[in-house]
């Protein structure tokens, strides 16, 4: 319960601060481009830098003693539907079947692109199912994040 509130809470209570500011009048309408801008160029590149990083923490005391090759071939196809099918999917929705603003459909599928978190390892290992590919996963697609999301990235921006 304790790694659902320490995943949960920051996101929630971001949202919440975004919520009174704009309640509270605390930033104009004006700011909205130069917020928009501070999350392209500096917030999401860090995300993902925290995301590796809170990643190869919490996996760099199992991996001593496992083998991340374990299961390759399904690995290999969740990689692939991570980063390939899922966020082409949200990209095809938020395009084509929501009929986004080009923006708000770009944050979508940059978000469908990112690795997947530690969550996920926690998860795995507090159950004792599937810990080695739950490993195994989560450093493949945090390697692969580094190619795909940085050529999302600069294709379109």
């Amino acid at each position: 319960m304790q790694t659902v509130l320490n995943a949960a809470l920051p996101v929630f209570g971001i949202i919440l601060r975004g919520y009174l500011a704009e309640r509270f009048k605390l930033l104009g309408a004006a700011s909205a481009d130069d917020i928009n801008a501070f999350v392209y160029w500096f917030a999401l590149p860090q995300l993902l830098s925290l995301s590796i990083d809170n990643t190869a923490v919490a996996l760099g005391l199992f991996l001593v003693s496992q083998r991340v090759t374990a299961r390759i071939t399904e690995v290999s196809w969740v990689t692939f539907f991570k980063f390939f099918f899922q966020p082409a999917l949200v990209w095809w929705l938020a395009f084509y079947v929501i009929e986004m603003e080009p923006f708000w459909a770009f944050s979508n599928a940059a978000l469908a692109a990112l690795p997947a978190g530690a969550l996920i390892f926690a998860a795995a290992q507090q159950n004792g199912v599937y810990v080695q590919r739950a490993t195994a996963g989560i450093v493949m697609i945090t390697v692969i994040s580094l190619v795909t999301l940085t050529a999302l990235l600069a294709w379109v921006g």
